[in-house]
């Protein structure tokens, strides 16, 4: 520890005390060893030195699919329970919400996200997109707050990339981009940003044509690689498009969390059979997580059917 003697700051460790006291930590386990304010060259030298004998014990390189902020982790397992991801941070229809907003004020944001994981949110998707703001600004700002108020991971929801880049940077831990899909300016930005500050991201079987209209749809555009391999569904071609450039960046199945991309029976009366096949053909056949959205669903209470003689 620094001692400050006629006004300047010296250190009591020589650097043989300093190379004694690193030995036990390497015994350890420690495989990382260094100084810090007070270590010279010579200390670095002592250190290795003393270090020579010591075998160091590599970890394991085991890659898991999980989520952190800067206190804790999720982890995504394929065959565990599903997680819940809290959505109500969106001004979307909240006036509350966008006059607090435009007032750059945070205490609505911080209720909505105590109140979502008391209720047993896993992750919370933070957007921050109304007229009148500075959106960038208040995601920011909202990442901020919200690290600090509550002990989940974030997911990252904006139509701008800079946006989401911008939040990446700031926020301490593994955050989830939502989301990318076969748009150019996202597969472009957003694929090496995730990269770059290591998040996962959600991928959207999206074309820039919009919603397919069905898994057995044929496709104009579908990579000859894959088609030797069989027709696939428009979403199915979707999904290895976007993998296959994520790969390209160093990413793989475990950095990805494909959306089923829920749609209303009344638009298309296969579409609850299509979500169905898109989880089994992600989790079964690419080893990929799945994620969907459920405001497209609707829950019916049961009708109670009473015959004649009762």
């Amino acid at each position: 520890l620094p001692k400050l003697e006629d006004g300047k700051t010296t250190y009591d460790m020589d650097a043989e005390e300093f190379a004694k006291e690193m030995l036990p930590l390497a015994q350890m386990g420690a495989t990382i060893l260094g100084g810090c304010c007070g270590t010279t060259p010579l200390h670095i030298r002592k250190m290795i030195q003393n270090l020579e004998n010591v075998k160091a014990e590599i970890p394991e390189k085991k890659q898991i699919r999980a989520l952190t902020n800067e206190r804790n982790f999720l982890e995504i397992d394929l065959d565990g329970a599903f997680s819940i991801v809290g959505e109500r941070i969106n001004p979307t229809g909240k006036k509350n919400l966008q006059e607090e907003l435009r007032q750059k004020k945070m205490d609505l944001v911080i209720d909505m996200a105590e109140e979502q994981v008391a209720k047993g949110a896993k992750i919370l998707d933070v957007n921050m997109g109304t007229n009148g703001i500075d959106e960038k600004e208040m995601m920011l700002m909202a990442v901020n707050e919200l690290t600090l108020a509550v002990d989940v991971p974030l997911c990252i929801d904006s139509s701008y990339v800079d946006i989401v880049e911008e939040a990446l940077r700031i926020y301490p831990g593994r955050a989830l981009i939502n989301s990318i899909s076969l748009e150019p300016e996202k597969i472009k930005h957003l694929i090496p940003a995730a990269k770059k500050y290591g998040a996962m991201f959600i991928l959207l079987p999206l074309s820039d044509k919009g919603l397919p209209e069905n898994l057995e749809e044929k496709k104009e555009q579908v990579l000859a690689s894959i088609e030797e391999q069989g027709k696939l569904t428009e979403k199915k071609e979707i999904i290895h498009t976007i993998l296959t450039e994520a790969k390209k960046y160093g990413l793989s199945e475990k950095d990805i969390v494909v959306d089923g991309l829920v749609a209303t029976i009344g638009a298309n009366k296969k579409a609850a059979i299509e979500v169905l096949e898109t989880i089994r053909y992600c989790k079964e056949e690419l080893g990929v997580a799945t994620i969907c959205g459920l405001s497209n669903i609707e829950i019916l209470p049961p009708v109670i059917r009473f015959n004649k003689t009762r």
